[in-house]
């Protein structure tokens, strides 16, 4: 994770970062203010959450979900706010997403975002790891039953005839 090198500076100064959730706290399932950040041990805490749409042009950062919603406020050319669209498609139903130039981040799925999210989950990359070759077949002599939890079955990825395939399989 990213902490800014004069952190304690920041830190010591008591001025928060605010950070406008512009479709609302609710898709998110968090409440304002900054307990989210001090419960989760963030490393930088100096954030709080709003919904306040008031709020916009003043934000630190501006961050959708899901769709942008144009706020109506022109912002500055030099001004710092960070405008942020955040995605959890896959890059199958984002290829064609056009960005709008009031957005300078993107957090998605994709590989070319700003903040790569796969699924909601923050992960560092670590060019040594490497995924190790599997030499055991651990569906040998198996005869328990799976459950696969998933979204969007009738997907255009054959998803749901992979399943098919696999019931064929499996008792």
């Amino acid at each position: 994770m990213y902490v800014p090198h004069n952190y304690e500076e920041i830190k010591s100064s008591g001025k928060l970062k605010t950070i406008l959730l512009y479709n609302g706290l609710g898709p998110w399932n968090v409440k304002k203010g900054r307990d989210v950040f001090l419960k989760a041990k963030c490393p930088v805490d100096t954030c709080e959450l709003t919904a306040n749409r008031d709020l916009a042009s003043s934000a630190d950062m501006v961050l959708y979900k899901d769709h942008y919603i144009p706020t109506g406020i022109r912002r500055p050319s030099n001004s710092k706010q960070v405008t942020m669209l955040y995605y959890l498609e896959c890059p199958y139903h984002t290829q064609n997403v056009k960005v709008p130039d009031a957005i300078n981040w993107t957090a998605t799925y994709r590989r070319d975002s700003t903040i790569v999210a796969p699924y909601e989950k923050w992960q560092y990359y670590d060019t040594k790891v490497q995924q190790l070759e599997q030499d055991i077949n651990y569906s040998v002599n198996k005869t328990k039953k799976v459950a696969w939890f998933v979204s969007n079955c009738g997907a255009r990825n054959g998803r749901l005839q992979y399943a098919h395939q696999l019931q064929k399989h499996i008792e």
